[in-house]
Order: structure tokens, then C-alpha cells, then sequence
């Protein structure tokens, strides 16, 4: 049998093949089995919250709930997504047949993916007609961090990308084949339902059917079946999404919810400064998370080739790609600031670069059959292809064993639930969860609730706060919070608000403590610290020499009097101003105490300073590197940071270094450090 036999068995089969292989090596059969983590672990969360409360509360299709309860001020969770919730409740359907396990869900929604890429599969194949170049065009789709990541996670739209590559097959059949056109027009609605950046497709032909004066111009005459009169269902697809975004705005705002965003972040919001510096944002933080930079180089060009009239590439795939780089563009303008932290948002564009390969190889195979069929161009593409898996499956670990997970804080909420169970706390009980200020800790506890979040309110209202002192805690208690669920002993001990809501210990493991909020006798108290050390560094006073800051009371001398600045000031008349090629200072260097310590900084930020400007705590030597800071208050225009670390017995005698950082592409100033020291109870001082 041949490889390009009628019925493609023997192509798909070894397409199978080789797709077995590589989640295989991506590691899929063990990823399957984690619940929400690592990058987007909130959106994850988010995602198995609404099918789980779909399961656990009986909820109807059109009643989406989650676990936070910060809906109808701050005392329910009804929540609507912008997309259907057809993957969430179909998961919940299951889980009424499996049981509620995240690796139920793990496993639904990447077979859902991987059906996708063996449509893309089939797709490029009736096409091009060979299995080689059909295969080697889905691996190297495949083979994109993003895309390998959230195939085998929670996201909804990894499986609207799946739909969309099902739509193109059936419509390419319809074109070629005389196939229904119905299957196309369903498809790309349900991916389009799924997420509504998947319109992007049926945009595509829309502008095909709609354009044809444009496309004449070439003097491409369109397929007797891509008339308008044959083909004018496929118009009616953008309207799938719209009855759910009007229906989830309305349940939204009777629910005073602003949690999902069923709106967009248009770039003509944003200064040239701000578009400037979410750019570099993008392109430090994901900029090789779509691809390998050599294939997105290699894409530009092909992309670039495919315009050039000396290429001989026209074609109906031609002008798909001329209107998917409009679509792209398109979407990318309208959700710009969204781009920059949430690389899932372009998941639907990928099928961009499937058809920039798609009008590359059907214009080369046309035109130039010589390197077509070239069996050194193979092995190349081939060798090429394996280069970009192997980028994906190191990604893909760095991912989930790298500084983006937190495989601690996961360990502590995986047996935290279960000894919440035991001690008789339910899903229906209320805790608050600190010092989580996502709400992926609910989800995990599987417990409604409160956080540390802040409701933005999409920036357009004044924000939220939620359990920040002792007022918000008092709130939550009032909105019926029964218990407090805190993940840190270092936290514990250095938030004082919370001492009169540590009485009553429930529960204890490791680095987590679960309190009763409800009266009854006291049963814990929270040591109450002396700091043994403090240090203080205001830009003001010097040493004699000129060369160091210096605080009066200990005598500490501190680096960086060169980036001292007028222009603003916290208290007296100076600062320190840092940029991203000066970007260090106010440096502390000390001796980390014999038995280990706990260290607090403190410092004030000028509202505008580069957000990633933050206190940093590091011993080198030892491979401590703290920067969790957070912003704790805000007051005539400063926010006052404070990040608290804790160091064990074996970085004692090492070189301790405290320091402000901007690593941002903007500039940050700071005023009033203040660094406190706790020696470990271990030292005996």
C-alpha cells in the first residue's frame, strides 16, 4: 500500500503513530494526573471550578458558578465566562459518570485537542497529498510550547483551536470533494462557542465569500462551490457566540460581577510609552513560547514568500493567508493588553501559520515539484521539526519544574484538603485562603470563599480589596467566612492583622495552619516577635565620605548614593531612582545570623514606578533569591511594598544581600526602606 493511498488509512495511522510518540515524550501520560498548576494556575482553576460546581451543586447550563464568592457584594458565585460553558458542564457530565477527579478533565479536554490535530492532519493532507509534509506541518504546529502546554490543561480554548481545525477539513472537503457544507458551518460555531477568538476562521471565509472583486484582481476565479449563493450559511457562524455574551453580561451585571472579562482591551487605550513597554513585555516573557525564534523567522519569510507575485502562490490559500494576517491583527489590536500576561490568548490564532504553510508547500509542490519531493529537503524539514519538539518538551518542563510552579504550595493544598475533610470541613463550609491572591487555593481546597484578591473592577471603577487587614477580614466574617486557611508560617507570623483571628486552631501540618472563626475558647496564639535588628535607609543622610547611604541609629552603610534624585520624595527631599540600565539599589550587604532568621523589607514605591521594581532578598551563595514582595498600603501617591523571608539554619554565615531592583523597562522610585531581622529561636539570642 501506498502512503498516498485513496482512503489515507495507512497515513493516519502512522500520523497516529508518531502523535502517540510525542505526548509520550512531551509527558503527557504523567501530566494528566495534576491539578491545576504552574503558569495560569488561576485561569486552570477557574476553568475546573465552574465544572466542579457544575457537578457538586447541581447547576444549570445557564447558572455558572465558581468558587470565589466575590458576585452580589462579595456573597455569592455566580459568574459568567465569556465563552459557552460547553466544555465545563460537559465535563461535569462526565464527572457525574467517572467522578469529579481533575484527571478526568485533563484527559477529556486533550483528546478533544488531539482529535483537533489529526483533523489538521487529514486537512493539510487532502490538500497538499502527502502524508510526509502533512505530518511534519502538524508536528511543528504541535510543537509550539504554548500550544503543547495547554493541550493537556483546563483551557476551553485549546479546544475551540481543535473545533477550528475540524471546520477547515470539512470545509476543504465541501470545496474539493462536494462534501456538505453544513459540517463546516457546525464546527467552526462550536469552536466559536467554545471561545470567541475562534471566529477568527469563519472571519477567513466570510471575506472570501463576500471579497470576490478583491480576489479577482489576481484573475483567481473562486471554486463554483465557494459562491455565495452555495455557500452563505457559513456567514451565519459569527453569530454562534453572540446570544451567550449578551445572556453573560446581563447575568454578570445582575450579579454585580466583574470576575471574567466578557470585554476587550483595545490598543488605542494605551499611551506609545505603555504599548511600548507591554511589547518588550511580550517578547521577554513569551516571546519564545510560540515558537522556537528561528521558526518564527522561518514563518515570516515563508509568510513573505507566499505575497511575493515571483512566487507563483495564489490560490484560494493564498488569500486565506492575506485575510488571516488581517483576522490576527485584528484580534491582537482589540485584546492588546490581554496579550501581554496571558499567552492562552493566542492560542486560536495558530491557524495563521498553519495556512502560511499550507499556501507554502501547495505552491512549492505546483511550481517547484523538484524541491517538492526532494528527499534532502526532507530530511531537513524533518531534522527541523525534531529541533522544535525537543524546544516544546523542554518548555514543557521548565513549565511544570521550574520557578512557574509552585510545587510546594500545590504539596501543602493537596494534603491540606484531605485533612480538611477529616476534620469535618466540607465544600459547602466558607474559609478565607491566604495569602492567595488568585483563587486557585479554593479550587484546590475545593472550598468557597475569600482570598487576598482584588476586584479591579476592569480598571474602571474603584477596586475592591478583599481580606487585606483586619476590616476585610471582619467583612468576610460577616458575609459568613467560618474559617481561615493560612499557607505560611512566615506569613502567619508577619501579618499582625490577623492575631485576633488566630485563637482557635483547627488544624495543622507542615507550613499550614486552619483556624475556627466562630467564638469558643483559645486554644493558639501567635508569637508576637521582637525584631533583634532593624535598618533603615531614608536617601537622606550619607556617610562623611559621601560614598553610602547611611542609617543614623545602626551605623549600616548602603549602596547606590549615585542614584539618588530630587524629583520625589516620600519623606524629606530624596529618593533613589532606578532604570532598567541602573537598576540596583539602596544594597545591604550582612551575615546571615548562626541558626537562621526571618527578614521583613519594607519600602515605599511611587505610584507609575515599573511594576516589576520590587525589594529583592538573596544569598548567592546559597541559592536564595526572594521577591514575592506585596503592596500592603497606599498613601499620597506611594504604595509601601513588604516582603518577608524566611532563612534557614544552612544559609548561617553566608552573605546576605538586600537591595531594590527594576528590572522593568521603565523607571521606579523608592523612599524609606526599613529592613527588620528576627534571629530563629534556634540562635538561643
Amino acid at each position: 500500500m501506498k502512503l498516498r493511498d485513496h482512503a489515507g488509512v495507512l497515513p493516519t495511522a502512522l500520523f497516529a503513530i508518531a502523535l502517540i510518540g510525542v505526548c509520550l515524550w512531551y509527558g503527557y501520560q504523567d501530566l494528566v494526573f495534576r491539578p491545576p498548576q504552574s503558569i495560569h494556575q488561576w485561569r486552570q482553576s477557574d476553568c475546573a471550578s465552574l465544572a466542579l460546581n457544575y457537578h457538586q451543586h447541581h447547576l444549570g447550563f445557564i447558572r455558572p458558578h465558581t468558587h470565589n464568592l466575590t458576585s452580589d457584594q462579595g456573597t455569592s458565585s455566580a459568574c459568567a465566562p465569556s465563552e459557552w460553558p460547553l466544555l465545563y458542564w460537559s465535563v461535569s457530565c462526565f464527572y457525574h459518570l467517572l467522578g469529579p477527579d481533575d484527571s478526568n478533565y485533563r484527559i477529556f479536554n486533550t483528546l478533544l485537542f488531539l482529535m483537533g490535530l489529526l483533523f489538521l492532519f487529514r486537512w493539510v493532507y487532502l490538500i497538499v497529498g502527502d502524508a510526509f509534509w502533512s505530518l511534519l506541518v502538524t508536528m511543528l504546529l504541535f510543537s509550539s510550547p504554548v500550544v503543547a502546554y495547554y493541550g493537556n490543561n483546563y483551557l476551553s480554548d485549546s479546544a475551540a483551536l481543535a473545533f477550528s481545525f475540524a471546520g477547515w477539513y470539512f470545509f476543504s472537503k465541501y470545496l474539493l470533494r462536494g462534501g456538505s457544507k453544513y459540517w463546516p458551518v457546525s464546527l467552526f460555531a462550536i469552536s466559536a462557542c467554545l471561545k470567541p477568538g475562534a471566529l477568527i476562521s469563519p472571519m477567513i471565509l466570510a471575506a472570501l465569500l463576500l471579497n470576490p472583486r478583491i480576489i479577482g484582481r489576481r484573475k483567481i476565479v473562486l471554486p463554483h462551490r465557494l459562491q455565495l449563493r452555495n455557500s452563505w450559511p457559513l456567514l451565519l457562524v459569527p453569530l454562534a457566540p453572540m446570544p451567550w455574551i449578551a445572556y453573560a453580561n446581563w447575568y454578570n451585571r445582575i450579579h454585580d460581577c466583574s470576575y471574567f472579562s466578557t470585554t476587550v482591551f483595545p490598543i488605542w487605550n494605551y499611551t506609545l510609552k505603555e504599548i511600548a513597554d507591554y511589547l518588550q513585555h511580550m517578547v521577554r516573557l513569551w516571546g519564545d513560547q510560540y515558537f522556537h525564534p528561528a521558526t518564527l523567522a522561518l514563518l515570516v519569510m515563508a509568510f513573505a514568500w507566499t505575497l511575493w507575485p515571483g512566487s507563483k502562490s495564489g490560490g484560494i490559500w493564498r488569500n486565506a493567508c492575506l485575510w488571516g494576517a488581517l483576522g490576527c491583527t485584528s484580534y491582537c489590536i482589540l485584546q492588546f493588553q490581554a496579550l501581554a500576561d496571558h499567552d492562552y490568548y493566542v492560542l486560536n490564532l495558530f491557524i495563521f501559520p498553519v495556512l502560511v504553510m499550507i499556501a507554502l508547500l501547495n505552491g512549492i509542490r505546483q511550481h517547484h515539484p523538484g524541491i517538492y519531493s526532494s528527499p534532502a529537503v526532507k530530511v531537513a524539514a524533518a531534522g527541523f521539526v525534531l529541533f522544535n519538539l525537543h524546544h516544546a518538551a523542554n518548555s514543557l518542563d521548565f513549565r511544570y519544574k521550574g520557578w512557574p510552579n509552585d510545587r510546594d504550595a500545590n504539596a501543602a493544598y493537596a494534603s491540606a484538603k484531605l485533612a480538611l475533610r477529616a476534620a469535618g470541613v466540607t465544600e459547602r463550609d466558607t474559609i478565607i485562603s491566604l495569602p492567595d491572591r488568585s483563587h486557585a487555593s479554593l479550587y484546590l481546597l475545593n472550598c468557597k470563599g475569600w482570598t487576598l484578591y482584588t476586584d479591579a473592577r476592569f480598571n474602571r471603577s474603584a477596586p475592591i480589596p478583599y481580606n487585606q487587614d483586619s476590616v476585610g477580614i471582619r467583612r468576610s466574617v460577616e458575609r459568613g467566612a467560618r474559617y481561615l486557611f493560612v499557607l505560611g508560617t512566615n506569613f502567619l507570623e508577619s501579618s499582625d492583622y490577623l492575631r485576633s483571628f488566630t485563637t482557635r486552631l483547627v488544624a495543622h501540618d507542615g507550613e499550614w495552619y486552619l483556624f475556627d472563626l466562630r467564638d469558643g475558647p483559645a486554644n493558639f496564639q501567635m508569637s508576637q516577635e521582637v525584631p533583634s535588628a532593624v535598618y533603615r535607609c531614608d536617601a537622606e543622610n550619607l556617610t562623611p565620605d559621601g560614598v553610602h547611604f547611611m542609617d543614623a541609629v545602626s551605623g549600616k552603610a548602603f549602596e547606590g548614593v549615585n542614584l539618588r534624585t530630587d524629583s520625589f520624595s516620600k519623606s524629606g527631599c530624596y529618593s533613589v531612582h532606578l532604570t532598567n540600565e541602573r537598576p540596583f539599589g539602596m544594597t545591604l550587604r550582612v551575615s546571615v545570623a548562626a541558626g537562621g532568621e526571618r527578614l521583613r523589607m519594607e519600602v515605599w514605591r511611587k505610584v507609575g514606578s515599573a511594576e516589576e521594581a520590587i525589594p529583592i532578598v538573596a544569598v548567592p551563595a546559597k541559592g536564595v533569591y526572594e521577591n514575592r514582595a506585596r503592596v500592603i498600603r497606599e498613601d499620597d501617591g506611594w504604595q509601601l511594598l513588604r516582603l518577608d523571608c524566611r532563612l534557614d539554619a544552612e544559609a548561617a554565615g553566608g552573605l546576605l544581600e538586600l537591595y531594590l531592583y527594576n528590572p522593568g523597562s521603565g523607571p521606579a522610585w523608592f523612599d524609606d526602606l526599613s529592613i527588620f531581622r528576627y534571629w530563629s529561636r534556634e540562635t538561643g539570642r
